[in-house]
């Protein structure tokens, strides 16, 4: 075994390995979203929950089962994504996709050790599967652009809908290879139509869901933030895992440049067809970008399904360049690995995410709670059906057995959150769970600030979050048990 190929090999294990570091973490917001909906009795009331949801119900079907299974710890509950990311580049060593050897290792490892990955990796959200369906999206639609014979097609629409199932911006990237396949093949792709019925499933279970997404969609309760030209040095550290790799992949092309001038592509490689596969994540991507400039519509995971076909990209300007620089594919590592190896670093002694509301449920659940007022201070609350929101602000009791009357509160325009949670906790056994973030735009927090104990000096309360993310667990005095 050459060098390159030893350290290949070496970064893919070690890649591995760090996707299951640090899974113990307690759950955040959105991963006691997760929960809740896992939580179910049964596999109607899950079905019940998703149609209040607006994401895609692949994950949150398959996290039920394992929950049925595995139970609902805070590992337990993030090992499925784990385990599928890590799986990503393990795919691609041993998928049967027309590209060579050398490649394929290049693109596994880039996979292993992309810092995105590995932060939800460690997620109990749907990301880890979108990342693991989307290199198995990939490597077929490569199969498929080489070779377009419908038992290629039927695997990729397979492959296909379940991407979309778990993510509905991976409609743009599905929609994108179809339109690259028509381009390039024509007459043949047309004949491919028999594998559309393989995506009939989708507009039927799009029509239950469509009000739920066109309420989300509206800006007027998008928590998300237009995009500004400085952003776009995030998203490229994102994609790419640091600007150093940006700038190492020129100087690569110019390398690639020069060996053209010496000596001559061949026909195969001039025509070489996984510069589609790449294209057909890079225009996708772009788009979402873009649109995040001109509407409030864009968060970086949202990129996740387009991440395999771009570091496709980074393995393939390497592998041109190898004829002129023998190591380029183990120095494209080696820059790529710098910025992981920082993340790396970062995670030690890390607390985890500060918009955990887990250990403020603990907390209440010792004062003897029994009637929880939550309120999820965020825009996006307004369109969330009342239902979900008791099952969220219920969870971590739910998880340790203990029965609690939730009474999700949602505020007006102007409402003072303070008046509506003291209001609303008369009872003796009463607590007030109050989540904000106030970054967020039109968070009641920002105009009316913690006042619950100068309000009624019979309740006690405790930030659990930071000075940005509130997490306000509060109490009665006269409760709790030692």
């Amino acid at each position: 075994m050459n060098l390159s190929r030893l350290g290949l090999y070496t970064a893919i294990i070690s890649g591995t390995v760090i996707h299951f570091v640090g899974l113990g973490q307690p759950l955040w917001l959105d991963e006691a979203w997760t929960g809740a909906i896992a939580a179910q009795n049964s596999i109607s009331a899950v079905f019940h929950q998703i149609l209040f949801d607006v994401n895609a119900p692949l994950y949150y079907v398959l996290a039920y089962f394992w929950a049925k299974i595995f139970g609902l710890s805070d590992v337990a509950m993030r090992v499925p994504s784990a385990l599928l990311t890590a799986a990503a580049a393990w795919v691609v060593v041993a998928g049967r996709a027309p590209i060579d050897k050398e490649t394929k290792l290049g693109w596994a490892a880039l996979l292993a050790l992309w810092v995105p990955g590995l932060e939800y990796a460690h997620d109990a959200r749907c990301y880890g599967l979108l990342f693991f369906l989307a290199t198995i999206n990939a490597l077929l639609f490569a199969r498929l652009i080489m070779d377009p014979k419908r038992q290629n097609a039927y695997g990729w629409a397979t492959v296909s809908l379940l991407l979309i199932l778990t993510h509905y911006y991976a409609l743009l990237l599905v929609g994108t290879q179809v339109l690259l396949l028509l381009a390039r093949h024509r007459a043949k792709a047309l004949s491919l139509w028999p594998a559309l019925f393989i995506f009939a499933p989708l507009p039927f279970w799009m029509m239950l869901q469509i009000s739920v997404i066109l309420r989300f969609l509206d800006p007027r309760v998008a928590w998300y933030w237009l995009l500004k030209f400085g952003d776009l040095g995030i998203i490229i550290d994102f994609l790419a895992n640091s600007y150093f790799v940006v700038i190492f992949v020129l100087l690569l092309a110019i390398l690639g440049v020069t060996r053209r001038k010496d000596d001559p592509l061949t026909v195969e490689e001039k025509g070489d067809p996984l510069w589609l596969v790449v294209l057909a994540s890079v225009i996708p991507a772009a788009v979402v970008i873009a649109v995040g400039f001109v509407r409030p519509s864009f968060i970086f995971r949202y990129l996740m399904p387009f991440g395999p076909g771009i570091l496709l990209g980074l393995a393939l300007v390497a592998r041109n360049a190898k004829p002129v620089w023998k190591l380029a594919p183990l120095a494209m590592l080696l820059v790529f690995l710098s910025p992981t190896a920082g993340w790396l670093v970062k995670q030690i002694g890390r607390r985890g995410n500060p918009y955990s509301f887990e250990t403020a449920s603990q907390f209440l659940i010792q004062q003897g709670t029994r009637h929880l007022v939550f309120l999820w201070d965020n825009p996006s609350s307004q369109v969330v059906d009342p239902q979900q929101l008791a099952a969220v602000g219920g969870f971590f009791f739910k998880r340790a057995g203990v029965p609690v009357d939730v009474t999700p509160i949602k505020l007006h325009a102007g409402e003072d959150p303070n008046s509506q949670l003291l209001k609303a906790a008369k009872a003796k056994t009463s607590a007030i769970l109050w989540l904000y973030d106030i970054r967020v735009h039109k968070t009641a927090a920002r105009a009316y600030p913690v006042a619950i104990e100068a309000r009624d000096p019979a309740w006690l309360c405790q930030n659990f979050g930071n000075q940005r993310i509130g997490i306000i667990a509060c109490h009665r005095k006269n409760t709790g048990r030692g």
